[in-house]
């Protein structure tokens, strides 16, 4: 068969020593063949490619060592042809080797013609293309393999080349479109899919091909308009990608209806209100069969009060929170009142001034009650009153604001705080403990703030810890006030950033001290120095805990009887995140 027309060589190889030469170490296997069909120079590449050495091959015909037949019959038109036409012929066959390898080839057999125009004989050049061929055909039964595994699917499906062309698409697929697969196919996802999602595609296609294959698939929901049927749908579009054993790349798109599903979802909720409506109910009559019950709760509540005292400083921060919330909503509604209300007022009090202005003579019904209700005082005064709200609504704002920051209840992660809006918010919870009362004077406490940027902690729980360390220096002033001990109760709270970027928070009080013999059981679990009933022992066990496991930081203290308490918080400015 007569494929294709080659060039034609003028100078056969073997009159020309430096083409000789070439050619005998050429990586395409060469045999120059004479008029007659026997072989007259045989490369190492035709030796690798038929197994068989140039001194088994020169001076051989062709049917003694080419097989199958069908080479031969090649060879024998190609001189045939070239003895006629003087043109060469490429054609790819299936050789045989010495050993009875099959290999498919590439033959190049070009006529070698000399400057009188004979026919000199024929050179072949031969090309061993077998590995590329079982590439070749691996792509394609990976192909239909992959076809036959999405027409499978009932869901739409389409996979892409590395290009981003679509090459495969199953029937529901096209069903989906309402397209031939000829009209789909060697598109892109521009030419078919709406806007939004070409963009969201191709940000997935440039993130997997960047990197290689991606283990993740990638999934959005969205609302679609059904090219088939006008009909909108609800769909979830999924994208993954693979290898196949030859490392060809693929991207996979998956549509996925499910529009039963959300409709079965919005069912499901709704049945779910029906049933706390139902749930509401129950919680009534129970709440009603639970007054029956009361006294023998109360008996209940007594046994579990230990338990209560262990968590109360975790409940604090809730219970803060809660208050707070409750309080903010009927501030936040007077204070955005009064502006109105004041607005108003100083509208009807000009609108008095008009009066008087345009009858300064008023009825005498009028007359004896502007002095009845002393108008002119009134007038003062109101002014003063709103003024006076204003700043009690302004002082409930900024307790809420305190509250607020002491619960933390809306960061119960690790963020980013100031931490001296936590101590002073321990502090303003803990103001009525430091006023002075009948029986002691008033705390004094110094804070010695340094300059701290926002650091990464978990701000509840340290505001917990601040909580119990204050309110322990609180009892230990009293303690020593009421043995006479001191007189100017005095609790001083230092921060300051030390070296490898770790914050230290210093709280100290001149009271009493602890007994050396109590120190090294302070952070036990229980342990208290405080008469039954005053406290749990679980304060600084919990501090501990928070500093130490929570935060990666350190709690210690220093004491000397009758010289006070010191202790020292100190944590990393940035949290790992484990």
């Amino acid at each position: 068969m007569l494929d294709t027309v080659v060039p034609v060589i003028n100078q056969p190889w073997g009159l020309d020593t430096k083409f000789s030469a070439f050619a005998q170490h050429s990586p395409i296997a060469l045999i120059e063949w004479d008029q007659c069909g026997k072989v007259v120079a045989w490369n190492d590449a035709a030796s690798q490619i038929f197994e068989l050495d140039a001194t088994e091959t020169i001076g051989s015909w062709a049917k003694e060592i080419i097989r199958p037949q069908d080479v031969l019959n090649m060879l024998s038109e190609v001189w045939s042809h070239a003895m006629a036409s003087g043109q060469g012929i490429y054609s790819v066959h299936c050789c045989v080797t010495a050993t009875g390898e099959r290999l498919t080839c590439e033959w190049y057999n070009t006529p070698l013609i000399s400057p009188t125009g004979e026919c000199l004989g024929v050179l072949s050049q031969i090309i061993d293309t077998t590995d590329r061929q079982r590439l070749e055909n691996a792509i394609q039964h990976s192909h239909q393999f992959l076809n036959k595994v999405i027409n499978g699917s009932n869901e739409p499906i389409f996979v892409k080349d590395s290009t981003g062309r679509w090459i495969l698409i199953n029937d529901a697929a096209c069903d989906f479109f309402g397209k031939a697969r000829g009209d789909l196919l060697d598109n892109f996802d521009r030419d078919v899919l709406p806007s939004a999602l070409v963009e969201e595609g191709m940000n997935y296609d440039r993130a997997v091909l960047d990197r290689g294959v991606c283990d993740l698939p990638h999934e959005v929901e969205m609302v679609w308009v059904c090219p088939r049927t006008a009909a909108e749908k609800n769909v979830l579009v999924k994208r993954s990608c693979f290898e196949d054993h030859t490392n060809a790349l693929f991207l996979v798109t998956t549509i996925c209806d499910i529009t039963n599903l959300k409709t079965a979802e919005k069912e499901l909720q709704r049945q779910n209100e029906t049933l706390e409506e139902r749930v509401k109910e129950r919680t009534s009559k129970l709440q009603e069969q639970a007054q029956a019950l009361e006294a023998s709760v109360r008996q209940l509540q007594n046994a579990q009060l230990k338990l209560v005292q262990s968590e109360k400083m975790s409940s604090l921060g809730q219970l803060v929170a809660g208050v707070a919330h409750e309080i903010n909503n009927p501030t936040n509604f007077i204070a955005g009142n009064l502006c109105h209300a004041s607005q108003y007022i100083q509208d009807l009090l000009a609108l008095i001034d008009l009066y008087e202005h345009y009858y300064p003579e008023p009825a005498e019904e009028i007359a004896e009650k502007k002095i009845e209700i002393d108008l002119d005082f009134l007038i003062q005064d109101l002014t003063k009153l709103l003024s006076s709200m204003n700043v009690g609504t302004g002082r409930i704002q900024e307790i809420v604001r305190s509250l607020r920051i002491f619960s933390r209840m809306d960061e119960a992660e690790v963020k980013e705080v100031n931490i001296h809006e936590g101590i002073d918010s321990t502090l303003m919870i803990l103001q009525h403990r430091l006023k002075a009362s009948s029986s002691r004077p008033a705390i004094q406490v110094n804070c010695h703030y340094g300059k701290i940027p926002t650091i990464e902690c978990y701000a509840g729980q340290l505001n917990q810890v601040f909580m119990n360390l204050i309110s322990n220096a609180i009892d230990a002033l009293e303690e020593a006030i009421g043995s006479g001990q001191i007189t100017a109760p005095t609790i001083d709270i230092t921060t300051e950033i030390l070296e490898k970027e770790y914050l230290s928070i210093r709280i100290s009080d001149n009271g009493s001290g602890i007994d050396v013999n109590l120190q090294n059981r302070l952070f036990d679990p229980f342990f208290t120095t405080k008469p039954v009933g005053k406290g749990t022992g679980m304060g600084l066990s919990i501090s501990y805990q928070i500093v130490t496991e929570r935060h990666k930081g350190n709690l210690w203290f220093a004491s000397g009887r009758g010289e006070g308490t010191e202790f020292v918080i100190q944590i990393p400015t940035k949290q790992a995140y484990f």
